[in-house]
């Protein structure tokens, strides 16, 4: 059979054969997403549900044994639209709906979910789930209780795997994750924004659209990282192989192109995904090495501001010390007040040799230590450019 005759065949209509409707196996499905994911990623994955529902804003209660999501939007999926799919008689999800289902099969089985809105409770309970309708109210609220549970790690599972949020996300009332300063609890050092709209930030010191967000940081532990967020959470994480003393750098860069797997935590490792993570560490590169270089060029970089304010603090001290004893000087003995301005002063000395000892880059010699590790990382971002580029 010729090719031109076998194409006309193939083009004709086809032919009914059966029919049939496509059912969910919860079960499955629960087993298959949770496969390996580290404790809360149930928790991130509904927060990229939020963003996926373009939500503004959303609040977190946490408690001994609870942890509650609330929000306002019309975009979410409400529990009356959740309910067949959950119970297994659906037969299709839309977009939300999907990523919702997949953060909702993820929650470990011990816990109960409650999820109000719109005059309706869905509920899980014993591993059945249940619609209830006649209820009051209009904000979401997701509750999720367990006296076993370890919440704690569920929010530090959020605070690691969602780092930047592209929405005003709070915890018992407090912007969340003020602490977080180049990718860990480590002292930021300095931070810029590189210009561009792909990536969206609302965290408590950064809001708005950037192209990537570059922070150096100070740790006795240095790393050096490029993150690809989507949706605000990780889905692909590249560690540097550059050596410093104190200094470390996280970038962060948007992954909104890259495809995942089932799990949506992870970037696909196909061609076209491997091409845009190279790109895009390449561009991250660049404008590190644009940073470093701006920084090397000021010469009372990093830590002038600091170390003055430290010895202005200390030569107030001083002066505060002498008055005091000279306004004593009449009532008590001298003696007893400066053994006072003795034991005040060793006191902000063994301070000052454990806050050395815990925070190294202090000091004059610190100072120089981190000059040099500015010039040095900008050397090894030049040897890594030159290879690509060879």
């Amino acid at each position: 059979m010729e090719y031109e005759e076998f194409l006309n065949k193939a083009a004709g209509e086809g032919t009914f054969e059966d029919s049939g409707s496509i059912r969910i196996d919860l079960e499955g499905m629960r087993k298959k997403f949770g496969a390996g994911l580290r404790e809360g990623k149930w928790a991130v994955a509904l927060l990229q549900a939020a963003v996926t529902c373009e939500v503004k804003e959303l609040h977190l209660s946490h408690r001994d044994s609870s942890l509650e999501f609330r929000f306002q939007n019309s975009l979410f999926p409400k529990p009356e639209q959740m309910a067949p799919f959950l119970v297994g008689e659906a037969q299709g999800a839309g977009s939300e709906q999907w990523v919702l289902l997949r953060a909702l099969l993820r929650v470990p089985e011990p816990v109960r979910v409650e999820w109000f809105c719109g005059g309706s409770k869905l509920s899980r309970n014993d591993g059945e789930w249940s619609l209830f309708t006649g209820l009051t109210g209009t904000d979401h609220r997701l509750h999720f209780s367990s006296k076993e549970h370890p919440w704690g790690q569920v929010l530090r599972t959020c605070r690691d795997d969602f780092p930047l949020p592209p929405l005003h996300l709070t915890l018992n009332g407090e912007t969340c994750w003020q602490d977080l300063s180049a990718g860990s609890t480590r002292k930021l050092f300095f931070c810029h924004r590189a210009q561009g709209e792909e990536l969206k930030l609302h965290t408590h010191d950064l809001r708005g659209r950037v192209g990537a967000l570059q922070r150096l940081g100070l740790c006795t532990d240095p790393f050096h990282h490029i993150t690809f967020l989507r949706k605000g959470a990780r889905i692909q994480h590249i560690t540097l192989p550059f050596k410093t003393s104190f200094l470390c750098t996280e970038i962060f860069v948007s992954g909104e192109q890259l495809s995942t797997d089932v799990s949506g935590f992870q970037a696909r490792s196909d061609d076209r995904g491997r091409t845009f993570v190279h790109e895009r560490t390449v561009q991250a590169l660049q404008n590190l090495r644009d940073l470093l270089s701006h920084l090397i060029s000021r010469p009372g970089m990093p830590l002038r501001r600091e170390e003055r304010q430290r010895r202005e603090t200390a030569i107030g001290s001083a002066v505060a010390l002498g008055g005091l004893a000279l306004l004593q000087f009449p009532l008590f003995p001298p003696w007893i007040t400066l053994s006072f301005a003795g034991l005040v002063a060793g006191g902000v000395g063994l301070r000052s040799v454990a806050l050395r000892r815990r925070e190294p880059w202090r000091g004059e010699q610190g100072f120089h230590l981190i000059r040099r590790d500015l010039v040095e990382l900008r050397k090894q971002v030049d040897m890594r450019l030159n290879y690509w580029s060879d």
